[in-house]
């Protein structure tokens, strides 16, 4: 099986989880700032801490849900790729 730039199978799973992460923060970082920092003082006020942290919560909750639906899926499919290739 031919891995991501030749990459073998344990570098290209760490490149993937790295990219996943960086992915993840990304994603984390632009929707909860935008919904949560509303004023920019010197400080975060306790308003902002609550709203941030509860955003964290929710979008770490939605993310893992949705990657796991979507991991599911790719592993069946290339389980049944490497299946039809072996036949």
């Amino acid at each position: 099986m031919k891995y991501i730039n030749n990459m073998d199978e344990e570098s290209e799973e760490k490149y993937i989880v790295e990219s996943l992460v960086k992915y993840q923060y990304k994603g984390l970082t632009e929707a909860c700032f935008d919904k949560c920092i509303t004023k920019y003082e010197a400080s975060l006020t306790q308003s902002n801490k609550v709203c941030l942290a509860m955003c964290q919560d929710r979008y770490q909750e939605a993310f893992s849900s949705t990657f796991l639906r979507i991991y599911e899926k790719v592993v069946k499919g290339m389980r049944e790729a490497i299946n039809i290739s072996e036949d």
